[in-house]
């Protein structure tokens, strides 16, 4: 019976210590990361101020340069320039260059046509490469059209997206869209191809 309680007593004794052990080992881990960064202040303060100032100084610059490339036309150079300015939030960008008076209409407007070519070429360059009537599933010729979207891009709604100009060529009859009857319903693939005309019709309406 003494065995036993002893046996109990001194598991209990190595569970509690193994409680406050794993309790120490996380406070002084912590202290260790809190005096390690204490340490690193003298060192990473001057980087981080260096750093702001560097990016601060490139921003300036950049800024500086986007007026010069939309004077000289060089739209493709000011859209480099403004995402390269900052990437992630480009209608900051564009805020502060409207603030300071720049017009981007025009640069927006040759940005359209250059989107819509490019498009329309990729469109076209891989129904070209279709034999007869063959057809190409409809999510292959989207999914390269969105690079491009990205590409020219500024901001929403500048250009319509590569899935509104499809749909419009579909109410065009530019292009038929086409449902195979085995394809399960949960998980459909469509088929497009351009529109296949009768060339008797249209001699008729000739």
């Amino acid at each position: 019976m003494i065995i036993i309680v002893y046996g109990f007593l001194l598991l209990l004794g190595i569970g509690l210590a193994g409680v406050i052990l794993k309790g120490a080992w996380s406070a002084a881990k912590w202290v260790f990361i809190c005096a390690l960064g204490i340490a690193t202040l003298p060192i990473s303060i001057p980087y981080l101020i260096i750093k702001a100032f560097r990016d601060g100084v490139k921003d300036r610059e950049l800024l500086k340069k986007i007026p010069i490339a939309l004077e000289r036309r060089n739209f493709l150079e000011a859209l480099r320039l403004i995402k390269e300015h900052n990437a992630e939030d480009l209608k900051a960008t564009i805020e502060l260059l409207i603030y300071d008076g720049i017009d981007l209409r025009e640069m927006k407007a040759d940005l359209k046509v250059r989107y819509t070519q490019a498009i329309e070429a990729d469109i076209k360059s891989r129904l070209d490469a279709l034999e007869g009537s063959n057809f190409i599933e409809l999510s292959s010729l989207l999914q390269p059209l969105m690079p491009i979207y990205q590409q020219y891009l500024l901001e929403k709604g500048d250009f319509p997206t590569p899935q509104k100009m499809v749909e419009a060529k579909f109410k065009s009859k530019e292009l038929e869209l086409e449902k195979p009857r085995t394809q399960d319903e949960e998980k459909p693939v469509y088929l497009v191809r351009r529109c296949m005309r009768d060339e008797f019709a249209d001699a008729i309406e000739i």
